[in-house]
């Protein structure tokens, strides 16, 4: 069969590939625990649904032209070196820590050869960037030879040991590592000079690290770097895992792609305990891929030779075709899920045909051996030379001989590059983040200007005449404050990227950042004019899982980047919760990994039911390290006034960190008459207030506590009442409610608008009882969903609410 295709022509391939796809019989040709005819084929390519007729003949030639043509000698002996520094590598592993969850990656050592293959064929002699997203199965054999990470390093973090250097946590616990099969570093290769390759950090959830990678790639590109985002999954998660196809359907949307993303699955043909038959519905873990049309190939993993050739045709694709491209890798793990596992129990027939196989590598070196390529003298002395470097290595991890930087630190791969001069220790130190008031002036005028080949909607022509009155009654509302801040941030060199599901429009059509023509449907969008930053308006696909962790990749790659993610309502986030809780919440306390990130989450009680209400700021807080401490972990705000909004934006960028940063933003508070800013809160010498106090008419016997749009509800109801308004709840402002509080002198009522076991009391309360003892609570009642389905419910609750209310205003 190998020959009959290594001889085929166009036609005969393409029947071929057809066949195999349709008898779905791929895997027994190259899966290398069939115990096959040596002579079958190593490698199988499917292309037939690729619909573009030039780009399928391209893609069947070149695989014909690469099976055919023998790999020159030295990158066969580079091969052999790499696959038996992974093998060498895992088993010596194995040796001093038997009992360490290592992931091994034994029966897929040829991932090294192949990512090492992928990076020549990237390379070129400009500078460029690889992006490597790969979980923890076989990622430290990578980490050590193609990353040259040092092993003294991994050995010292194997025994139990931190990397994060002491100074850092010397005051304030903050950093608490990560495990070794999470670890990223950056690194150049000598003989590839000029290319950065970025093995990102990864969680435990296997294939989200994608989105993230695809981010950071993104942005690389939109600075204008050549890079390239290679992804290693695996075949149980590619198969299972939502996000994968999410990712999958941005590959070619204009404000996603990347220019195609290399995709090389480690093949295991197991998930955790599941086989193939009770792991997917399609016949092959890649079927996912044709829905854009990206080459696949199957290739068998002991194949090393095979393994190259189809990685040099992965990149030749990409840079041919701009478009992802596949390299199904059909091996098999050693071990169990992890190195402890026992896999007999759950599949004794497949672990006795691995226990009968020798590693990649050893089965390579006797290829070559067999072929006369090298000596088994040669191989024993490449082994024995990768042992003694180990065992060098090993004794030599130990604190006194791990990389120091110039301040004799532990050496860490965080703020370089870009990231130079931003800190890993924050502050409270309060920013001026106030701007000219005539350059704002002049942000708004051009927010509120259309172009004259430009015609606008008629509501929205009305929207900015209404907007440009608010500028001369000097009543600036919370979308205009948004644009303000984005604009003078432009102004200032930092590039805007604004992502989410409509927010050209904005959910509730406020925004309006720009506009589209009613007869061409041409968008202008004013601020594109400012500079020297750049501004991306991302209208996205409907996706919160993939989108969130493309945007926080965005974030990570540069400090200088504000990106701003906007769930349609706040709960949708919920969709995208494992990228707040492992990258979002924890990312820089495991990593030193800062991102400025911003989340955009409408929230508020306005009878809109349970999945359009709450933004569940209480899940959000309940991820704050210590709200009262220096080195916060995220930001968290609830806001209703606009000045306090642009600050909060501004602020973020012009500290010398970064943090992830959370904003419930309002719902009907956008055109709220009492939600509006003076100019004055906007201009030089202004900054963020976190604590806003009210005494409206004569003021009221208790002073109400309160968070968000509830603080607009009492303004409006009551005409006499006195008011404490947390705008910002992490870190939380203590000092200075303590100090209000006691200056008032009046008891406390705690007010939200979310039932008694949601919301904000239960994060708050501690500290309220801290300053003034026992606190009173007005809420609505506790309930299982976040708010009434029924809008008569929810009338009869507000009523309640302020029945409530008004028995504590006298």
């Amino acid at each position: 069969m190998l020959r009959y295709l290594q001889s085929a022509n166009k036609a005969q391939l393409a029947t071929i590939c057809r066949g195999f796809r349709n008898r779905g019989d791929i895997y027994g040709a190259v899966n290398p625990l069939n115990n096959s005819d040596p002579k079958s084929p190593k490698v199988m390519l499917e292309a037939a649904h690729i619909t573009n007729r030039a780009e399928q003949d391209w893609v069947f030639e070149e695989f014909s032209k690469s099976i055919n043509t023998p790999l020159p000698l030295a990158q066969r002996l580079n091969s052999l070196r790499m696959v038996t520094m992974a093998e060498t590598f895992e088993h010596y592993l194995h040796k001093k820590f038997s009992q360490y969850k290592r992931y091994s990656g034994e029966g897929m050592e040829s991932l090294v050869p192949c990512l090492y293959s992928i990076c020549q064929g990237y390379h070129t002699p400009d500078p460029s960037s690889l992006v490597l997203t790969i979980a923890h199965r076989g990622k430290l054999a990578v980490l050590v030879s193609l990353m040259n990470y040092p092993l003294r390093n991994l050995f010292w973090k194997i025994k139990g040991k931190s990397l994060i250097p002491d100074e850092v946590n010397k005051d304030v616990y903050y950093y608490p590592d990560d495990i070794a099969t999470h670890i990223a570093v950056t690194s150049e290769r000598s003989e590839l000079k000029g290319l950065k390759i970025s093995m990102l950090h990864n969680p435990s959830h296997l294939e989200i690290g994608g989105s993230v990678g695809m981010g950071k790639t993104r942005a690389k590109i939109d600075r204008g770097n050549e890079a390239m985002h290679v992804w290693v999954h695996g075949d149980a998660a590619l198969a299972g895992q939502g996000v994968v196809y999410e990712v999958t359907q941005m590959a070619h949307l204009h404000k996603f792609r990347v220019g195609g993303t290399l995709h090389i699955v480690a093949n295991n043909q197991i998930g955790f305990t599941a086989n193939e038959a009770t792991g997917r519905s399609s016949p092959y873990c890649t079927d996912l891929f044709k829905i854009i049309e990206a080459p696949v190939v199957h290739v068998n993993a002991l194949s090393v030779d095979d393994v190259v050739k189809m990685s040099y045709l992965s990149t030749a694709y990409r840079k041919k075709w701009g478009n992802d491209f596949v390299i199904d890798m059909v091996g098999y793990r050693k071990y169990g899920h992890n190195e402890v596992d026992d896999p007999t129990f759950t599949n004794p027939l497949m672990y006795k045909k691995i226990r009968q196989l020798n590693g990649c590598g050893t089965e390579y070196a006797q290829e070559l051996i067999k072929e006369g390529v090298v000596s088994q003298e040669y191989v024993n002395k490449l082994k024995s030379g990768l042992e003694d470097h180990l065992n060098k290595e090993f004794e030599k991890a130990d604190l006194k001989y791990l990389p120091k930087d110039e301040k004799n630190w532990l050496k860490v791969d965080s703020f370089q590059g870009q990231w130079q001069g931003f800190t890993p220790l924050h502050n409270k130190n309060k920013v001026d983040s106030g701007y000219n008031k005539e350059k704002l002036e002049k942000i708004y005028n051009l927010i509120c200007t259309v172009p004259e080949d430009i015609k606008a909607h008629s509501i929205l022509q009305k929207n900015l005449l209404a907007r440009l009155e608010g500028l001369k009654k000097n009543r600036i509302d919370w979308p205009t404050a948004e644009l303000l801040a984005m604009g003078s941030l432009l102004e200032q060199g930092f590039n805007v990227r604004l992502s989410g599901e409509d927010v050209i429009r904005g959910t509730f059509s406020q925004r309006n950042i720009g506009f589209f023509c009613q007869d061409t449907e041409k968008l202008h969008i004013p601020l594109s004019k400012l500079s020297p930053g750049k501004l991306f308006v991302v209208n996205s696909l409907l996706s919160e899982l993939g989108v969130l962790g493309f945007e926080y990749g965005y974030a990570m790659d540069n400090p200088k980047n504000l990106v701003m993610w906007e769930a349609q309502f706040g709960d949708f986030a919920n969709m995208a919760q494992p990228i707040i809780d492992t990258y979002v919440a924890s990312g820089e306390a495991k990593w030193m990994r800062q991102s400025g990130l911003t989340i955009l989450l409408p929230h508020g009680q306005e009878g809109q039911g349970p999945d359009h209400s709450s933004a569940g700021l209480e899940k959000y807080l309940s991820l704050v390290n210590d709200p009262l401490s220096i080195q916060l972990n995220i930001q968290i705000a609830n806001v209703v006034y606009p000045a306090n909004y642009f600050h909060l934006l501004r602020s973020s960028m012009l500290r010398n960190f970064r943090r992830p940063l959370v904003i419930g933003t309002p719902k009907s508070g956008l055109r709220n008459k009492l939600a509006v800013s003076p100019i004055e809160d906007f201009i030089e010498n202004s900054t963020f207030r976190p604590v806003i106090i009210n005494n409206q008419g004569n003021g009221s016997k208790n002073l109400f506590v309160c968070n968000g749009k509830v603080y607009l509800d009492l303004l409006t109801q009551f005409p006499n009442i006195s008011v404490m308004l947390i705008e910002e709840l992490a870190p939380l402002p203590f000092e200075e409610m303590k100090e209000n509080i006691q200056k008032i002198g009046k008891n406390v009522v705690w007010v939200q608008e979310e039932p008694a076991n949601i919301g904000v009391y239960g994060y708050i309360r501690p500290y309220l009882e801290k300053i003034c003892g026992e606190v009173q609570v007005v809420a609505r009642p506790p309930l299982s969903a976040s708010a009434s389905g029924s809008s008569n419910d929810f009338k009869m609750q507000q009523d309640k609410l302020y029945e409530k209310i008004s028995s504590y205003l006298n």
